[in-house]
């Protein structure tokens, strides 16, 4: 399917733009939808039994999305690297379960606790933003900024790539 892109007079940036595009808004959708599922589940099964703060649930899905974001963009540049599938999803696979196997190690212990700052899992605090702490902006900021340049470098890595088609 590759092959069958690259000959249409598109370029290689543009190309590998429209796919990191496709990925995030496909993200997004599926963050909105999983929200609007929670706002329901809380009306048709919980109703005014618990407390139910709707704006931060939305805030915690936010952060969430941007934490998808940016393990995205990490496993767009491994893929823009990689020379096949079966590489580039082992290679992020790998990435993506080790940064999540440091962060829940570091939590255990506070012996190891900094294991979780080599981790992006780290900036998703739910807990703390539902309880109405943390610092969710800068968490997003930051887990936004490391989804763009891991797309940025994925497109300039993939638009100077030779691939082995």
């Amino acid at each position: 399917s590759m092959a069958y892109l690259l000959s249409t007079p598109t370029t290689r940036q543009r190309i590998a733009a429209t796919q990191a595009g496709v990925l995030a808004a496909g993200l997004l959708l599926i963050m909105v939808v999983a929200t609007a599922a929670g706002f329901l589940g809380y009306a048709w099964f919980i109703g005014d039994q618990f407390e139910f703060d709707g704006s931060r649930f939305i805030l915690m899905n936010a952060v969430a999305w941007t934490l998808f974001i940016a393990v995205s963009g990490i496993s767009f540049l491994v893929s823009s690297l990689a020379n096949d599938e079966k590489k580039a999803l082992g290679i992020s696979g790998v990435l993506t379960f080790g940064m999540f196997g440091l962060d829940m190690l570091g939590k255990i212990s506070d012996s190891v606790e900094w294991l979780r700052f080599v981790s992006v899992f780290s900036l998703y605090k739910p807990g703390e933003i539902v309880n109405g702490g943390g610092d969710p902006l800068l968490a997003s900021i930051i887990l936004l900024v490391i989804g763009i340049a891991g797309f940025a470098a994925g497109i300039a890595a993939f638009s100077k790539r030779d691939l082995p088609l």
